[in-house]
């Protein structure tokens, strides 16, 4: 019975990428040529022609934190929210847990926590009584997200839990770290407007539902703090984060044979969480 499980979700996974992976052949002479189809218009006629692909049929552990990211800020930025109303007063996050989670995962959320105030001059306080919190919310089925930056009012950060053990989910630090960057008003960094002199995407193994995760921001919408581009940052995804196939990478680096994504705090997140927050 388990082998038979294991080829029928194998055979899912060749129909998305197939249903995700139609060459430029397919596009039509309107490209600039039949190498073209990863830029631009190109790019929407492709996935205009491709069969739509399921949400909910992605959802392997490299695909939990595709659309991550919920309310964004008017004027935002990928690497920083550039609004000051955005952020954090005093760099103090108020924020609540959901009573639903165990006594391990509250731990692990508070330890996780306490790994970014560590390093940084942000802190975050138990509400008690403030308009503004973030309020960590275990859910089941909804993925890992939060809002990007402060939003007003009270904001939900999902942290999906698994129904069953050994499934995927969100209750690691690595996650629980990310999103709450993301709620501290941290975007991804591989949506930097500078992000193709790095990193080549490989779009015929992204779902054409989920492309958006991967567009890049306007240069004159964002900050990059004038720090360097930074694979390992924790929030950049790893090289075949949000793919189709698994074993085919979303980024490849340039040059080659660099890591990409981290799973803690490098030292150009310390040092963009503290010019965010504390700057001198």
């Amino acid at each position: 019975m388990t082998k038979i499980i294991s080829y029928l979700a194998l055979i899912v996974v060749v129909l998305i990428y197939k249903a995700d992976s139609r060459t430029c052949k397919d596009v039509g002479e309107k490209c600039k040529s039949n190498n073209d189809c990863n830029s631009g218009r190109c790019r929407q006629k492709r996935c205009a022609i491709s069969t739509y692909t399921s949400d909910k049929a992605l959802r392997a552990p490299h695909q939990l934190r595709l659309g991550d990211m919920k309310t964004q800020p008017s004027v935002s930025s990928y690497s920083g929210v550039l609004g000051k109303n955005n952020r954090w007063k005093n760099g103090k996050m108020p924020y609540e847990l959901d009573p639903a989670f165990t006594k391990s995962e509250r731990k692990l959320i508070l330890k996780s926590l306490k790994t970014i105030e560590t390093s940084t001059c942000v802190d975050f306080v138990k509400r008690k009584n403030q308009k503004d919190w973030v309020y960590f919310d275990r859910g089941v089925d909804q993925g890992c997200a939060s809002d990007v930056g402060r939003q007003g009012g009270k904001q939900i950060l999902d942290l999906e839990v698994s129904k069953k053990k050994g499934e995927p989910d969100c209750m690691n630090e690595e996650t629980i770290i990310h999103e709450t960057l993301h709620a501290l008003g941290f975007h991804h960094e591989q949506n930097r407007y500078d992000r193709d002199n790095y990193v080549t995407v490989n779009w015929d193994n992204i779902a054409c539902s989920f492309q958006y995760n991967f567009d890049k921001e306007s240069p004159d919408s964002i900050t990059t703090f004038g720090l360097p581009y930074d694979y390992v940052s924790i929030m950049h995804y790893g090289n075949n984060e949000g793919g189709i196939d698994p074993d085919v990478p979303v980024f490849i680096a340039k040059p080659k044979r660099r890591k990409i994504g981290g799973d803690k705090l490098s030292r150009s997140d310390i040092v963009k969480i503290n010019k965010m927050y504390c700057p001198k």
